[in-house]
């Protein structure tokens, strides 16, 4: 039993196993977003540029195209895959990726994509620093009152206690 091509739909050419060409339903290689539009738009420096200027529909038009950029981005850094909607690493990556818009220097000489994805990086590294930090605990919650109304740390109390007794083997 084989597969019937859809009527009107176009065929593609080759069709064997490991074409380097993706499939015409496919969108658009990732590194390219926005690669079949015409114009300046199909610039991201030049939407840069305008949406530095202030205008909203090409920041909105950035972010749109290059959201799967900014996923993939973030995918990488967090070794596993990231969604839009599931994970925080997502808005993290579209905020830097926003952020890398308003920083970017043409002047510099770095690829927008090149300076967006370094930005994006260090934004998800900051986030999970963040959230490590939001885990410790203080030792000073560890402390507890005795009896007699006094303070005092049972970890620490422990430790002073097992240099007494070395100190006591010692001698």
């Amino acid at each position: 039993m084989g597969f019937r091509r859809r009527a009107g739909a176009p065929q593609r050419a080759g069709g064997s196993v490991g074409d380097s060409q993706p499939p015409p339903h496919d969108p658009a290689p990732m590194e390219q977003p926005g690669a079949a539009a015409a114009g300046p738009e199909s610039d991201p420096v030049a939407l840069v540029r305008l949406a530095r200027e202030g205008d909203r529909s090409a920041r909105e038009t950035l972010l749109r195209s290059y959201a799967p950029f900014a996923l993939r981005v973030a995918s990488q850094t967090c070794g596993r895959y990231v969604a839009m909607g599931q994970d925080d690493e997502a808005n993290v990556a579209l905020l830097a990726f926003n952020e890398a818009i308003d920083g970017y220097r043409p002047d510099k000489g770095r690829s927008f994509l090149g300076f967006a994805e370094t930005v994006i990086r260090r934004r998800l590294i900051d986030h999970f620093r963040g959230q490590k930090a939001g885990r410790e605990v203080p030792l000073s919650d560890l402390e507890v009152e005795d009896e007699e109304g006094g303070v005092y740390c049972p970890a620490e109390m422990q430790a002073a206690v097992a240099r007494h007794e070395a100190a006591e083997e010692g001698l």
